[in-house]
Formats: C-alpha cells, sequence, structure tokens
C-alpha cells in the first residue's frame, strides 16, 4: 500500500478497495481470530494469514505512529528546548515546531535542507582546526563531523545509483 499521495502528503483516512485476493486473505485471517478466541485449533493457513494480515496491521500504526509525534517526544529526542526547536523550525523550514511532529515530513525537509546547503557545509571551517576549546565548540565539531559523514554517503548512494 502506498503511503504518498499526489501532494507528498500521507491519507491515513482513506481506505483502500481491497481487491479480490485481500479480500480473501482478510476473511480467512478474521476466521482464524474468531477461532483463536474461541479455543479452536487454525489450520496453518489461517495461522499464516492471521500473521500477515497482524504484520500488516502494525506496519499500518506504525506510520501512523510517524506521523503524529508529540512535540513532547520529539523535544525529548532531540534534547532542544521547545523555543529552541520552534525557532529551528521557522529559520530552517523543518517542521518540527508544530504541536505534533509528521516525521516523514520532518526526515523529507532535513534531507531537502542538507541537499540545498551540502556546498556550504562541507566547506573548510576555522573552528574546527581551532587550538581553544569548550563543550559548546566541541558540540559544533561532532556535529560538523555527523553532516560530513552523511553528505559523504549521501555522495556515495548517487554515485551507487548512477553506475547501475
Amino acid at each position: 500500500m502506498s503511503r504518498a499521495s499526489k501532494n507528498n502528503t500521507t491519507k491515513a483516512t482513506a481506505k483502500p478497495r481491497l481487491g479480490v485476493a485481500e479480500r480473501l486473505e482478510k476473511e480467512t485471517a478474521t476466521r482464524a481470530y474468531r477461532k483463536v478466541m474461541a479455543g479452536e485449533s487454525v489450520t496453518a493457513e489461517e495461522r499464516s494469514a492471521l500473521k500477515r494480515y497482524e504484520k500488516q496491521q502494525e506496519e499500518e500504526r506504525r506510520w501512523q505512529y510517524y506521523e503524529s509525534i508529540p512535540q513532547k517526544h520529539w523535544r525529548e529526542m532531540s534534547g532542544r528546548q521547545t523555543k529552541v526547536l520552534h525557532e529551528q523550525a521557522e529559520k530552517y523550514c523543518i517542521p518540527f515546531g508544530e504541536k505534533t511532529i509528521n516525521l516523514p515530513r520532518a526526515v523529507r525537509s532535513f534531507h531537502e535542507f542538507l541537499a540545498a546547503n551540502a556546498r556550504r557545509l562541507s566547506e573548510d571551517d576555522d573552528l574546527l582546526d581551532a587550538a581553544i576549546s569548550s563543550p559548546a565548540l566541541e558540540r559544533y565539531r561532532e556535529e560538523r563531523a555527523i553532516l560530513a559523514k552523511l553528505d559523504h554517503r549521501a555522495i556515495g548512494n548517487e554515485t551507487l545509483i548512477s553506475t547501475t
């Protein structure tokens, strides 16, 4: 099942029309679930259908969670205050300053930001080579190293894609 529509937003509320195979699979899973709840034994086919159905349901729930991360959780994961998150969201056009965070949208925006600023981010920086040190400067150096690794991986992936 595709998660994206024409305008790159997700539609969690729209129910897709099931084909014949999907309907049969769902009916088999439903029958298996009823048997399990009644304490009856299930066939291998029913057990398999039930596992596939549960896996599909788990995947759909996971995407729903990804699309609605509470700001509190995002704040805890980022280690930043709400004020800082709002400032960064506004400054860098990355949508994590809202009440809930749509992770796929935020990740897409983050990578678009990295791509748009790759040249600036990869330029040499005098602060990286400075003899002085402070906790803030060390964090800055670590973040620059992480960005350099991400950029290097992105270039490597582009090379792999273009050669295949």
